[in-house]
């Protein structure tokens, strides 16, 4: 029988004869950090902090306030859309993604103004749900390789990060992966073709981001011009995500990027 060792929130972790289980009390993927990972250097990472089961209950989710709805959901719908046109993107991995970037899509706009629709925040955990599975078997990409540098410098909220550099970061890799940017405005309900379906997809994602309150600007967090080069080094360093990315970035052009939404 597995035994609660702490139920401190809707974020419940469970120890019981190597069994982990997680009831996610939030959209994002990331945000069961309360806990740590315990690295055994003769043997990787402690079994008895993989999940073996998760439990998705939406209504651990209807007092999320409107601004952490709307943040999370968009760093789910990060991930989701990076593991999609990531080099590690495979046909499995492009299921989920392309079925999660539809339900939030058509969610996330309801959740944000209803926090007690059981159905949207259905959706958007299901949704997020999606990407945490497309993240085992692809990767994100440039969105979160530049945003780490904001929350480790600045305290941006990562779902703030990821959803203010969304769209500009998929604008500079449309003509790498039109074909999917394509495919994901479809699966988003818009219609039109070529080019001009890609430009809607990518003005869709910014009027989500607007529409759930995300600053437009780095500098309402006090960034500034002079800010950018140290931005831009501390991205460059997160090989591990840019690598991934379908086109490769510079060192110009992130910056170039960053100062996009200065």
């Amino acid at each position: 029988m597995i035994q609660p060792f702490a139920i401190q929130s809707p974020t419940q972790i469970f120890f019981g004869r190597g069994e982990l289980e997680r009831i996610p009390d939030i959209l994002g993927q990331e945000r069961l950090r309360e806990g740590a990972i315990l690295l055994l250097t003769d043997r990787g990472v402690s079994p008895f902090l993989i999940c073996r089961y998760v439990v998705l209950d939406p209504l651990a989710t209807l007092g999320l306030p409107p601004e952490l709805t709307g943040s999370t959901g968009l760093d789910a719908l990060c991930h989701l859309l990076e593991c999609y046109i990531s080099k590690k993107a495979n046909p499995y991995s492009d299921l989920f993604a392309l079925e999660g970037i539809r339900l939030i899509f058509a969610s996330l706009k309801t959740a944000f103004d209803n926090g007690q629709d059981l159905e949207a925040r259905s959706n958007m955990l299901l949704a997020a749900f999606y990407g945490g599975v497309c993240i085992a078997s692809s990767s994100t990409t440039g969105v979160h390789a530049l945003s780490y540098p904001l929350g480790g410098m600045y305290r941006i909220w990562h779902g703030v990060a990821n959803a203010m550099l969304l769209a500009p970061v998929m604008e500079f890799n449309q003509d790498a992966i039109p074909d999917k940017l394509e495919r994901a405005a479809k699966a988003v309900g818009i219609e039109g073709d070529g080019r001009g379906l890609v430009s809607a997809f990518i003005q869709a994602l910014e009027d989500l981001t607007r529409y759930v309150g995300i600053p437009p600007r780095l500098s309402a967090f006090g960034i500034e011009k002079k800010d950018i080069p140290e931005l831009t080094s501390r991205a460059m360093e997160v090989t591990r995500l840019l690598s991934n990315n379908p086109k490769p970035i510079s060192r110009e052009e992130a910056a170039a990027i960053y100062e996009r939404i200065l």
